[in-house]
């Protein structure tokens, strides 16, 4: 009887430290848990710093005024006229090829699919490193996937230069006639803390449903203060809004 009691007893006792030692982990985890800082969520707004109401007049109505012309000079005198009279900011690359004379369609339909690089679908806010490396911002994230995001706020941005002139996601409404399709596909996206700029490189074909498709591309630098969140995603929708400025000069670039 003895034996059995001390048996017991020493089950009891190690049954009370491992009780204890669970409670401790625990605690451990719990004081953890509040000290590690919480997740921040960003989203890129529908305004876009320093795209206030005038300007956004001002280039719908030099996109309207802006000439057609057809030959080797179009896509000089089409694309570099129309933004030195809009105010929008000079590519690194012009558009290419000689150029394209087409109807201006009273509607535009935005394909709501923007492709871009794998390396982009992620949460996570992030910085290039250099030598091909990236570098994750602790605790960032974004509230929504930019293949979302994107298509959002171009739609957005596009109704806003066009005045006017409606943009649509595709499909149009039936009424809207003959409408000129517009898809955009971005190459490059991505903060560069080193060189003080976020880069976006863009290629975007306009389907003419009687002169077929118009290509262009360009690389668009946009300021980046610091390699802090705020920065990234403010640097993130300047570039957007520049990029939006360009599609809506319409299609005088190289024919598909």
């Amino acid at each position: 009887m003895k034996t059995e009691a001390s048996r017991r007893s020493g089950l009891l006792a190690a049954a009370s430290l491992l009780l204890q030692a669970a409670a401790s982990l625990l605690l451990l985890a719990a004081a953890g848990c509040a000290h590690s800082p919480a997740l921040q969520w960003h989203r890129l707004p529908l305004d876009a710093a320093g795209a206030d109401a005038d300007a956004a007049a001002a280039a719908a109505v030099a996109v309207a005024a802006a000439p057609r012309v057809s030959g080797p000079l179009a896509a000089q005198a089409g694309v570099s006229a129309a933004a030195a009279e809009a105010g929008v900011p000079l590519l690194t690359g012009p558009a290419r090829g000689a150029g394209m004379a087409l109807p201006a369609p009273v509607a535009w339909e935005l394909v709501p699919r923007v492709a871009m690089p794998a390396y982009l679908d992620r949460d996570e806010l992030w910085v290039e490193a250099g030598q091909g490396r990236i570098t994750l911002l602790p605790q960032q994230r974004w509230a929504e996937p930019l293949a979302e995001a994107v298509p959002r706020v171009l739609l957005h941005d596009l109704a806003r230069l066009r005045g006017a002139a409606p943009v649509w996601s595709v499909p149009a409404p039936a009424q809207a006639g003959g409408v000129l399709r517009l898809r955009v596909q971005l190459l490059a996206l991505q903060a560069e803390p080193a060189q003080g700029r976020l880069r976006l490189q863009a290629r975007w074909t306009f389907d003419s449903p009687s002169q077929g498709p118009c290509v262009a591309d360009a690389r668009i630098d946009t300021p980046l203060a610091d390699a802090s969140a705020a920065a990234v995603v403010l640097a993130h929708r300047q570039a957007l809004w520049r990029l939006a400025q360009q599609l809506a000069l319409g299609p005088v670039c190289q024919p598909g």
